[in-house]
């Protein structure tokens, strides 16, 4: 047998991967020295291997998801995923049977008993960098179906224009993180729904707008009321969560008898100090939007900081804690002061940076960023 013939079986260029024994009586027939180019010649496939796999790693797929299994990267993968098994178990079987047959010194097996290793253990990492990849890629797309439909039942009138603000909170309930911070999608589904009427920009009262959030369906609100727990902030979204604990929590029989207009007026009267008594359906569902948007970056922005789920990355943390601060978060404008305060994440310490995003936070009430504000003065004092 031809070395080139070999050299095909491991390049995967036939179906075969395993040892023959034609291939064994000819590498048991060479000369030790023959015997170690030949093997050389087999671990320079790992070692192609290694190079591929560090390709792929340093893509910015991340951030580019759909170009990672396109061209050339598509094109490694394949070849990573042909190969590699392939010549892991070629090389095993073909080692083993040569040191049984005290073909090989111990200390040549040793060294190439690493080098297998050494793939196993890459082998696993590619793996699991794959299957991240598949997981973004499958929630990408169950994203785009959701907008789809979303979009869909905007224009099949599931959401009334008769009832704008108790529509607009429906629909704000299924617009997932991907929507919100996708501009293009943004403008089409403002489009869609300005088409249907629902962007309704006369102004009613609080109490008007809270009768129509009773007219939502109980298989429905409790949703909605878990994503308005999640804006503490938002004086529109405590309105909409009192009269939710007012109307439908109560009993079946008790909500049958229960006077809306007046739930509605009660409530509207308790969050008369926090929230305007007349606004437009448009006015409070962007507001309720800039809240939950506002939690998304958030959210990003401790992924990347963390390192959970994505790659850590600072840069990209500040870059969404700053568009939240700009959007009028305090809690990120509080974290981005205590990260110019103290100089973190490879950030320069700045003082006067500090300051700017603590007095933001402390404009709106924060305690912590009043307390580090004044620190702050009293360093600068």
């Amino acid at each position: 047998m031809e070395k080139e013939q070999i050299n095909g079986q491991i390049n995967g260029q036939v179906a075969e991967v395993m040892p023959t024994r034609a291939d064994m009586d000819y590498l048991m027939e060479q000369s030790k020295g023959n015997m170690n180019k030949i093997l050389s010649s087999m671990t320079e496939l790992l070692s192609e291997n290694d190079r591929k796999v560090e390709m792929l790693e340093s893509q910015t797929w991340f951030q580019r998801m759909l170009r990672t299994i396109t061209g050339k990267n598509k094109a490694t993968k394949r070849e990573i995923q042909n190969n590699h098994e392939k010549i892991n178990v070629y090389i095993s079987k073909a080692i083993t049977e040569l040191y049984q047959q005290n073909c090989l010194d111990r200390e040549i097996i040793t060294e190439l008993g690493y080098r297998l290793n050494d793939l196993a253990e890459m082998n696993v990492k590619l793996k699991e960098l794959l299957g991240a990849l598949i997981f973004k890629l499958n929630e990408k797309i169950e994203s785009v179906d959701r907008f789809h439909l979303l979009t869909d039942e905007i224009r099949e009138g599931i959401y009334p224009s008769e009832q704008p603000f108790a529509s607009l909170c429906r629909i704000l309930f299924h617009m997932d993180q991907r929507t919100i911070l996708e501009e293009r999608r943004m403008r089409l589904l403002r489009k869609v729904m300005e088409k249907k009427g629902l962007f309704a920009k006369t102004e009613r009262t609080l109490q008007e707008h809270l009768m129509e959030i009773m007219q939502i369906p109980d298989e429905e609100i409790g949703a909605i009321y878990l994503e308005l727990q999640t804006m503490p902030d938002n004086k529109n979204a405590e309105a909409i969560r009192t009269v939710i604990e007012e109307y439908h929590f109560l009993p079946d029989e008790e909500k049958k008898r229960a006077d809306q207009e007046a739930i509605a007026g009660k409530t509207a009267e308790k969050c008369a100090e926090s929230t305007p008594l007349c606004q437009s359906a448009e006015a409070v569902f962007l507001d309720l939007l800039n809240s939950k948007k506002n939690r998304i970056l958030v959210e990003q922005a401790k992924a990347y900081r963390d390192g959970s789920g994505v790659p850590t990355d600072y840069e990209k943390a500040v870059a969404f804690y700053k568009e939240a601060a700009r959007n009028g978060d305090k809690k990120a404008q509080k974290n981005l002061g205590t990260l110019y305060r103290y100089g973190m994440y490879g950030f320069e310490r700045e003082l006067s940076e500090a300051a700017k995003w603590f007095q933001l936070a402390a404009d709106q009430g924060d305690p912590d960023a009043e307390a580090f504000l004044s620190d702050l003065k009293n360093i600068e004092g």
